[in-house]
């Protein structure tokens, strides 16, 4: 299965740009990102149909609140997938309450796409596949650096209903592969996994190795990618040869 880079941004020149370039394949966005994009609630539906119009594939729009009612989400869910085919809607794992998965479920009724998003353990990866593996398109997104934020807060806390923290969520890269593992063994062709919460370049290059479908990165992060010292000390080197071979 073929492996992408999706732009984890809200800015239509960014997400055009790497679009153009051939570099990105499709777009996330949340409210977070919206926010230091300069976005505002009221502006978010004009937005997000500006992002649709200049992304190259799919655009992951996150529903507003985790506090409204399963009917709110649906009914805000059903509008942002209005604006455009290419909206999927991002449903946050809700801590404490069955409210996402019954929101997925009508999703699922209604044939709307739907990333299950802000993941940090395999065993929350491994409710959303169970959820979403009868979609005809779906994502889960497992949030790489706040799940290594998360693993450090786990072992500092006990809890007797969660238990004891395993070798498997120790490092999101082996939540990767052992929700791969599910996937593959279950023959599901959904849902694709979604690395998001990428916070430099070598974190890009490990969920990038992690054999996850989706990575999606900032444009920051992603324009860091090009930067190596050794690789620009060569390209002064061979300016030089150049200039010398003139001489």
């Amino acid at each position: 299965m073929k492996r992408q880079i999706f732009l984890d941004s809200s800015n239509v020149e960014e997400i055009e740009k790497w679009g153009v370039l051939g570099i990105t394949t499709g777009t996330t966005s949340n409210q977070m990102i919206m926010m230091k994009d300069g976005v505002k609630a009221s502006e978010l539906d004009a937005q997000v149909k500006k992002m649709c119009e200049v992304s190259p594939g799919t655009v992951s729009v996150e529903l507003t609140s985790s506090e409204a009612s399963v009917a709110e989400m649906l009914s805000e869910a059903r509008r942002l997938r209005a604006i455009d085919e290419k909206v999927v809607v991002k449903v946050p794992i809700i801590p404490g309450s069955l409210k996402s998965l019954e929101v997925i479920a009508g999703l699922q009724k209604e044939q709307i796409p739907v990333n299950v998003t802000v993941m940090m353990t395999y065993e929350q990866m491994r409710i959303a596949a169970e959820a979403t593996h009868g979609f005809d398109d779906s994502y889960i997104s497992l949030f790489w650096a706040r799940s290594l934020d998360s693993r450090v807060a786990r072992l500092e806390t006990e809890d007797k209903l969660l238990g004891v923290d395993h070798d498997i969520n120790s490092h999101p890269a082996k939540i990767v592969r052992a929700t791969l593992d599910l996937l593959e063994c279950n023959g599901w062709q959904n849902p694709k996994i979604i690395i998001g919460s990428i916070r430099s370049v070598r974190q890009a290059g490990e969920a990038l190795a992690s054999g996850a479908h989706i990575v999606t990165i900032t444009p920051n992060v992603l324009e860091a990618m090009l930067t190596d010292a050794m690789t620009s000390k060569t390209v002064v080197d061979f300016d030089q040869a150049w200039l010398d071979m003139g001489k």
